[in-house]
């Protein structure tokens, strides 16, 4: 099955929606079952139970998690390249509105689209 922009997006907005609600079983969901995450100041993460365990750390004080810009091309027909910005509010220690920058590759799977890389940085913070 070919990857399109539709499926793209609607991988993306379950990404977003299931990092909101802190649902780290329906975030993993999401990723390919042997995808590659390069967080910030982290190791590399291999594997949805990799990623499940991730998130459910680095999201712990994360609200507000939404893409606000992103630029997609097509790699081959089962894959697509996306580039973007995000930004959420950091509700820890030291509270913050955060904004940055990803690419992820998105792969068909099993008729459905998922990541299957995915890196991030952020932007310096402005105090």
């Amino acid at each position: 099955m070919a990857i399109t922009q539709a499926a793209v997006d609607k991988a993306r907005k379950s990404w977003q929606e299931a990092a909101n609600r802190h649902d780290m079983n329906g975030l993993a969901a999401v990723y390919c079952e042997n995808a590659v995450v390069v967080p910030l100041a982290a190791p590399t993460i291999h594997g949805r139970k990799g990623v499940e365990h991730f998130f459910a750390e680095a999201l712990r004080d994360v609200s507000g998690m939404r893409v606000t810009k992103s630029e997609c091309q097509p790699i081959s027909p089962e894959m697509m390249e996306e580039v973007g910005e995000y930004e959420f509010d950091d509700n820890g220690a030291h509270k913050q509105h955060v904004k940055g920058k990803y690419v992820a590759i998105y792969k068909m799977e099993g008729g459905t689209c998922r990541f299957q890389t995915h890196i991030w940085n952020r932007d310096p913070t402005v105090h």
